[in-house]
């Protein structure tokens, strides 16, 4: 009979002993690392980024191609412009502004070569890409349109279209007569918010950082080079003087304009100027060339809206 109990008891502990034993071995290495697991860690919490990233079910992002044919003059065969790009699921699901990437720039001759070939991602460097908002993933911003005006067509690709202001820049790849190859344009990557106007040959540029901070530039290309042709900038301002024992304070705005002469910008206007004065001046601004700051060209942040003013004979006439 004590034989019997002392069996039961020693069996009774080696099979607890082998449950504990089953659910450590289950826990590390059996159970699913589910998110719901992760996040209801209460001792260390971690940042939600940082779940993010560890978390091993958040899918990988979505791959974007977009593709032009195009001839860049009516002597040459049709090309192939090949645009990638990339985005998360939480893009995807979080719509326009939500961020996204430019990853790659392809261009192709009519025997499949790639003649262009450009990578904008680092790994190094932990780059994903040229930064762009989401609703531009689709075509992002890929245009093959004469830009210096000699009459072939060149290549365009948003660089950047982000930040609290959503302007946009573009990489440009002008095509070279001489070499028949394409050469990248630094200095055109420099004009913000580019809309161009193939009657006059220039860009108009605009941008600003608030509501009462503007800039409007006009470019021309010149020997080889993007260059400010005019400049103009106005933000809301005020100037203050004294009187005997009064200090005087007038609201209105700052203007300063510049036009270039003889290859040196040369200023036009620089002053403060109270609201009444500022009203009258801004009138001519907005109606007189080479301004026009009514027209729609002066588009002040990126977004399709802006495609109209990089092809060739869609815009309106009136700019």
């Amino acid at each position: 009979m004590k034989k019997s109990v002392y069996i039961s008891v020693l069996l009774i502990i080696l099979l607890s002993a082998g449950g504990c034993s089953a659910r450590v071995e289950n826990g590390a290495g059996n159970v699913p690392n589910t998110p719901e697991i992760i996040t209801s860690h209460s001792e260390s919490p971690a940042p939600s980024e940082t779940l993010k990233l560890r978390n091993e079910s958040e899918p990988a992002p979505k791959t974007y191609t977009y593709e032009v044919q195009a001839r860049l003059h009516e002597s040459l065969p049709e090309y192939r412009f090949v645009a990638t790009g990339k985005a998360t699921g939480a893009a995807m699901s979080e719509g326009d502004w939500a961020p996204a990437f430019v990853t790659g720039l392809s261009v192709y001759d009519e025997n499949g070569l790639a003649i262009l070939t450009k990578d904008f991602t680092d790994t190094l460097n932990e780059v994903d890409g040229n930064l762009i908002y989401y609703q531009m993933i689709d075509t992002m911003g890929l245009h093959v349109v004469d830009v210096n005006f000699d009459g072939y067509k060149d290549v365009l690709i948003l660089n950047s279209f982000s930040g609290a202001h959503s302007n946009s820049w573009y990489d440009c790849w002008l095509w070279d007569i001489k070499t028949s190859s394409f050469i990248y344009s630094k200095s055109f990557t420099e004009i913000c918010n580019p809309a161009i106007d193939w009657d006059k040959q220039c860009i108009y540029s605009s941008g600003g950082s608030g509501a009462d901070d503007h800039d409007y530039s006009i470019y021309q290309y010149i020997k080889g080079q993007f260059v400010i042709s005019n400049n103009l900038h106005w933000n809301a301002s005020s100037s203050t003087e004294s009187k005997g024992d009064k200090i005087i304070t007038a609201v209105g705005i700052y203007v300063k304009e510049e036009k270039l002469v003889k290859g040196k910008m040369k200023t036009v206007r620089d002053c403060f100027l109270p609201h009444k004065a500022a009203n009258a001046l801004l009138k001519k601004y907005n109606s007189k060339e080479p301004w026009k700051l009514d027209s729609p060209r002066w588009y002040m942040m990126g977004g399709h809206h802006a495609d109209v003013w990089l092809e060739h004979g869609s815009a309106s006439n009136d700019r």
